[in-house]
């Protein structure tokens, strides 16, 4: 687990925890489909766990975007050292651009695909209506921040060589 996950996780389940014990009208406002209207207000672990697992479910399938990209920067790493240590900026230059370029051209189209099939595709690996809903607004929601993260990815690893 990175240092990332583990601060996401404390934060958010801290957060959803919070909230059920402060206001759990707002949850069962918005949650009252999923989860009895007795569990808002004795069972606060099962919802708070419930709805981190559907946070978790959906940022899995938003590294994958991540997971593919990071391939380019690793890839691009022999030619960009080989330029950099012959002092060849240009070469340096149209390696980088390269690199930047299939990644955008994958990023982009994985991304908005995912945010456009974010219901169906949490829908057809969980079986379960709340990881479906859930997940899904997650998925369509961060499915922006995927763009951000997969194309600095491969300039992270090119900076890194």
């Amino acid at each position: 687990m990175s240092v990332g996950s583990l601060i996401d996780q404390v934060i958010v389940q801290r957060v959803l925890l919070n909230m059920i014990e402060t206001n759990p009208q707002a949850l069962q406002a918005q949650y009252s489909q999923y989860f009895t209207a007795d569990m808002f207000y004795a069972d606060t672990k099962t919802i708070h766990t419930s709805l981190w697992g559907c946070y978790s479910a959906a940022l899995t399938f938003l590294q994958l975007v991540t997971a593919v990209t990071q391939v380019f920067g690793s890839s691009a790493m022999p030619n960009v050292t080989s330029a950099w240590t012959k002092g060849n900026k240009d070469e340096l230059k149209k390696s980088i651009e390269t690199v930047i370029r299939l990644t955008m051209l994958f990023t982009f189209p994985m991304a908005l695909g995912m945010m456009a099939l974010s219901f169906p595709i949490m829908g057809l690996v969980y079986n379960d209506p709340l990881i479906t809903d859930v997940g899904g607004r997650i998925l369509l929601i961060m499915g922006v921040t995927t763009i951000f993260g997969a194309a600095s990815t491969p300039v992270c690893s090119m900076l890194q060589s």
